[in-house]
């Protein structure tokens, strides 16, 4: 049905009338918006049908008359509500001359929540016949029609899985936004986004939306938007670090990060707001580094004489440092890989030693005693530019994400530098092995089994398990052929040993490359060689912990390490399907562990650690509660 504005205005006033409320209704292709049902702080709840289904949405207008303004589209997460967002996120209250809506998300199944009990969002564009897409046309198109919409500033922000759709949203409507900001979300179709600011907020204890993800997604968005390779502090205190990356394609990236966990942190709306009110599509300024934070009207809009412009690409002067390799910001060098040497009765843990600037560790106890730890490795290394020598030039760190190696022959008191681990055989297309698990062979050889992928670019190919054998432990050769793959999907970071006669390989599930490991589900595959790997019964724990981490044989039984959110948990099994979880945890606040047993029964366990804060913090936390979970860090490098 069709209505002219007179025809509106009539049926306005009747209705008006007759029910003693306010009631817009717009015509729209395929949408009627009805009357506000309640009122909620100033916002009220309103109604579209759209394909037969009602959907709501709180809707906060500045004033009475309409007139252009900027609108914000914040999504609660999966289980949440529009009424509990408006609460946490109170955009409305932060940004008082904005359209602030807060849309209510429909029955929605996901790997947490099979049944669909819980209301959420699409996660990428297709995805249930783009309801939610089209729940979002709506809102707009009436808003529009209202006067409401200043079309050069629209934004889209959410929680978890209202953040996953808001990367769906900057791929189906990138045009109709000037900037989003995702919070402690991962994105599936990576692939597909173009360039559009963008501020990410993520906290390293998440244990929903793994941190690594998270990492891995805000990596790919900076490449996706062109940033510039150095970054500069934008709002950080003790409670909070915000990056900013400057755009070549007037896209700035920004980074929050807490120390939190999936909890939508307190701090996040007044800087979202702030990122937002600096963005139109307009003029895409570049973000000032020094501007002070303004959580209130007074921040200015940007007028397009502050247009962003690309950084000069003259050299430095001859006497600045420059980094090797970009390993600046947030990224997996701001993880360190911690040793631990556990007793066998008392379970106590004791930090014994640090590889700085690591993470996806693993251990092994070599034919002649000494321990071999293998680990990726980000090292910070700065080359000086010698003035006097024009033609100098900074060397390349080829060290930088790359597996390294270091030794120790006293039980894993003391260690060897790292140094980088030498492969032959490599294709000159493959991106270059990662995530490294050692196995010690029955003739003392060492394998290594190593995640590989064909091409650079994971949206390309496939990741799978590969493996590079080495007599010395430190030359390896690859060896050909795939170890252990799943058709279309991505095998990442195994678990590998041997028990009786029979080799079992474990590796956790993800839902794509860029994924961390999904809670309690893992392949199992078994070999009778170590090389060719059949993939058996998958494993389904029915928890919230992760098959990430090393397994190894004790006496007739395999035990497996894994990553979990109260510290190392383990598991003992003697056919690698049937798993008995043990009742205590190590007290180790860290992720993806390495371990190896040693001759009088102590265990030395490598895990990804979080970084001390500051100089003086503890770096000998142990806590659960700072645990990360670390998984792969993302290709292309």
């Amino acid at each position: 049905m069709t209505f002219h504005r007179s025809t509106l205005q009539r049926l306005h006033i009747i209705l008006t009338c007759l029910a003693s409320v306010l009631i817009n209704v717009h015509a729209l292709a395929h949408d009627l918006a009805h009357a506000p049902l309640e009122t909620s702080a100033g916002g009220v709840t309103q109604t579209w049908t759209i394909g037969g289904v009602e959907r709501t949405a709180i809707v906060h207008r500045p004033r009475e008359k309409p007139s252009a303004s900027p609108v914000i589209l914040a999504f609660h997460g999966h289980g949440g509500s529009a009424r509990n967002v408006e609460r946490s996120m109170h955009f409305h209250s932060e940004w008082a001359d904005a359209v602030v809506v807060y849309p209510q998300g429909l029955l929605t199944k996901s790997a947490r929540d099979p049944q669909g009990t819980r209301s959420g969002w699409q996660n990428r564009v297709g995805e249930f016949e783009d309801r939610d897409v089209a729940f979002v046309d709506a809102i707009m198109a009436s808003l529009r029609a209202q006067g409401w919409v200043d079309d050069t500033r629209v934004y889209a922000t959410g929680h978890s899985n209202g953040g996953g759709f808001t990367y769906a949203l900057w791929c189906a409507r990138s045009s109709m936004l000037a900037a989003v900001a995702p919070v402690a979300a991962g994105s599936i179709d990576l692939a597909k986004l173009t360039p559009l600011p963008c501020m990410h907020v993520a906290s390293r204890g998440d244990e929903i939306v793994l941190f690594a993800r998270q990492e891995r997604v805000m990596t790919a968005v900076r490449r996706i938007n062109q940033c510039e390779t150095e970054s500069s502090a934008w709002a950080s205190d003790a409670s909070k670090q915000c990056t900013l990356w400057e755009s070549k394609v007037a896209a700035p990236f920004i980074a929050m990060i807490t120390d939190g966990g999936h909890a939508y942190p307190a701090a996040a709306p007044a800087l979202i707001t702030r990122f937002f009110k600096s963005q139109s599509k307009v003029a895409k300024a570049t973000v000032s580094a020094t501007e002070p934070i303004i959580a209130d009207d007074a921040a200015p809009s940007i007028a397009p004489s502050q247009e962003a412009k690309p950084q000069s690409t003259s050299p430095s002067p001859p006497t600045a440092k420059r980094p090797r390799q970009n390993g600046n910001g947030n990224g997996p060098w701001n993880n360190d890989v911690g040793v631990f040497r556990v007793t066998d009765q008392t379970q106590k843990v004791t930090r014994v030693h640090s590889f700085e600037r690591a993470g996806v560790a693993s251990v092994a106890r070599l034919a002649n005693g000494e321990l071999l730890a293998a680990f990726q490795w980000f090292p910070d290394s700065l080359a000086v530019v010698d003035g006097s020598n024009e033609s100098a030039k900074p060397a390349v760190n080829d060290a930088f994400d790359k597996i390294a190696l270091s030794r120790s022959t006293d039980g894993g008191a003391s260690w060897s530098a790292p140094s980088s681990a030498i492969f032959t055989g490599l294709t000159s297309t493959e991106q270059h092995p990662f995530d490294p698990t050692l196995v010690v062979l029955d003739d003392g050889r060492i394998r290594l089994y190593i995640t590989r992928n064909e091409s650079h670019d994971f949206s390309r190919s496939t990741p799978s398990i590969g493996s590079a054998i080495s007599s010395d432990g430190a030359t390896f050769a690859i060896e050909p052929g795939v170890r252990f793959a799943v058709a279309n999907e991505p095998v990442i970071d195994c678990a590998v040993t041997k028990l009786a006669n029979v080799w079992h390989l474990i590796s956790p599930k993800q839902l794509d490359s860029r994924s961390g490991p999904l809670a309690g589900k893992a392949y199992h595959a078994t070999s009778s060689d170590g090389l060719i790997f059949t993939r058996g019964e998958d494993i389904d724990s029915k928890n919230n912990d992760r098959w990430l981490g090393a397994m190894v044989t004790v006496g007739d039984e395999m035990r497996f390490f894994g990553t979990g959110d109260r510290g190392v948990w383990s598991a003992r099994s003697r056919d690698g399907v049937t798993w008995t979880i043990d009742a205590t945890r190590l007290t180790i606040g860290g992720a993806d562990p390495g371990v190896v047993i040693l001759p009088s029964g102590e265990m030395i366990v490598v895990a990804t650690v979080m970084k001390p804060r500051a100089q003086g913090a503890n770096s000998r936390d142990n806590s659960p509660r700072r645990a990360i979970n670390q998984s792969p860090p993302l290709a292309p490098r």
